[in-house]
């Protein structure tokens, strides 16, 4: 049952280079079902045993998480002449140098009981390959270390084979690192760009802003808003990559700020007009402010689910007036009013359909302010 046949799959350069090639472990079937039970046990609990900043493999984590971290790490330091130095260290046969002591240690050293230890180790004690080379196996040889491509248990494997090292460099006093804004692992008042708030007003800021029930685009839109780095003509101007810092709206001779953009332009006001109507349903005394709009932070004392609706709702309407603006920059087509308020109704739809799995149409319409007709179409829209 432990013994697998490697198959080599090329990737890239030189054929006769072995490290050009990727060996895939072919698996009997008894032992992928084994595998397969280990790891759907394993997945329910690696999120709490292993930090945020590893993505692989774990639910509700995304790699690319960990790209746009770099790229708003790498802008966030420009912006405030920070100093930094990246480092990138891609690790070469990295499932084959994974030590098999190693890891049943670290699942002593994790708590993971005796059982689930037991099945590892019968996965990995005394296993043998071989090697299918023009069609003929070679020979069984037994395997010391590694976790198999092609197995699903072997990229958590690999994670947790990985935390130590983690751990070592988050501990090392000489390796301070940039903390990322909204992580909550610092002092927020010193990275939040809005100097007229309070301390417990910042931390609603960015406990706002990472707000799970946002879709990850809106939560990187928020923290953007927040920092005021979207590249907008003032943001560009002051590194020379623009003429001039003016609105691109013809007529508008504002500076092209995210306030601007957001709030105090014109045509802003008129779309949060139009907006109104609709957060006024979920909440009759709602008054849209600029720090509401910015940074979340209401005028008047409401429930949380309603603010999660309404925050949500700000959201959309903020990413309809960033599209707006960019394709009045690159297709050079107007969008009026309406049609902004449109196209942010449109985006509301993966919010009010994401309710409606969980809940009737009935506290649907009620609870997201939106007659029935209007509901159906987002359905319809979201199909």
């Amino acid at each position: 049952m432990r013994e697998g046949c490697i198959s080599l799959l090329y990737k890239k350069g030189d054929k006769k280079e072995i490290k050009n090639w990727r060996p895939v472990t072919l698996l009997c079937v008894d032992l992928k079902i084994l595998s397969k039970v280990v790891f759907l046990r394993l997945q329910s609990v690696i999120s709490s045993v292993v930090n945020s900043d590893q993505t692989c493999g774990i639910p509700g984590r995304l790699l690319t998480d960990s790209l746009a971290l770099v790229r708003d790490i790498i802008e966030y330091v420009k912006d405030r002449n920070v100093p930094l130095c990246l480092l990138s260290l891609d690790q070469e046969k990295a499932f084959d140098r994974l030590n098999h002591s190693f890891i049943m240690s670290i699942l002593v050293n994790m708590n993971f009981g005796p059982a689930f230890c037991s099945w590892i180790h019968l996965l990995y004690k005394d296993c043998f390959s071989r090697i299918i080379i023009n069609g003929v196996l070679s020979e069984p040889f037994k395997v010391l270390s590694g976790v198999r491509q092609g197995c699903p248990l072997s990229p958590l494997l690999f994670v947790l084979g990985m935390e130590p090292l983690a751990c070592a460099i988050r501990q090392d006093c000489g390796i301070t690192g940039i903390i990322a804004p909204g992580s909550g692992k610092q002092d927020k008042l010193a990275l939040l760009p809005v100097g007229t708030l309070v301390e417990e007003d910042c931390r609603t800021v960015w406990r706002n802003v990472s707000a799970s029930y946002l879709l990850n685009a809106h939560r990187d839109l928020a923290w953007s808003v927040v920092h005021q780095c979207l590249p907008l003509r003032s943001f560009l101007y002051r590194r020379g990559g623009t003429a001039s810092p003016v609105c691109i709206r013809p007529g508008c001779l504002g500076e092209e700020t995210v306030h601007h953009l957001m709030w105090s332009c014109s045509f802003a006001q008129e779309v949060w007009r139009k907006m109104y109507i609709w957060l006024e349903k979920i909440e009759r005394k709602i008054v849209l402010t600029e720090h509401g709009i910015l940074y979340g932070l209401p005028s008047i004392k409401i429930s949380k689910e309603k603010f999660g609706k309404i925050w949500s709702i700000i959201n959309c309407t903020k990413d309809a007036l960033w599209k707006a603006r960019n394709i009045l920059l690159w297709k050079k087509c107007a969008l009026s009013a309406e049609a902004v308020y449109a196209l942010a109704l449109s985006i509301a739809r993966d919010y009010v359909a994401r309710d409606l799995v969980h809940r009737s149409g009935d506290e649907v319409s009620k609870i997201w302010g939106l007659e029935r007709e209007q509901m159906v179409s987002q359905i319809v829209l979201k199909c």
